[in-house]
């Protein structure tokens, strides 16, 4: 099981109970929504992040305007996407108070034009968005 970026924990256990829905740790079963602060990590949205949470509502295509093409790097930090909103959104997100929580349309989310800031941790990421 990946525990590397997107939390960077202190400590990994704790991480892996946030960011994951149901975990197996030393014999014991753990349950903890991932939830969209976990994601976001303290950190601002980029551009293009605030535009997929926006196409969670409006089912449109997550793209940047003049900015639809692949990146040539990893320069501009509008196109980053955090893996961790990527896996929130396919393990269907939530529905909290947060200002940021979505569920993903019923459409699904696509995205154009971005690059993710680490790895895409799919483990056992079963999802119907799929």
């Amino acid at each position: 099981m990946w525990l590397g970026d997107p939390f960077q924990p202190d400590n990994a256990a704790q991480v892996l109970v946030q960011s994951m829905g149901e975990v197996h740790v030393g014999g014991m079963d753990v349950v903890n929504a991932m939830t969209i602060e976990v994601v976001r990590r303290g950190q601002e949205w980029s551009a293009l992040e605030l535009a997929v949470l926006e196409a969670c509502r409006t089912g449109e295509v997550a793209v940047l305007p003049d900015k639809a093409d692949r990146p040539e790097d990893i320069k501009d930090a509008d196109r980053r996407v955090r893996p961790g909103l990527i896996r929130y959104l396919m393990l269907g997100g939530c529905a909290s108070k947060s200002e940021y929580s979505r569920r993903p349309h019923s459409k699904g989310v696509h995205i154009k034009g971005g690059w993710l800031d680490g790895p895409l941790d799919l483990v056992s990421c079963d999802s119907p968005v799929i």
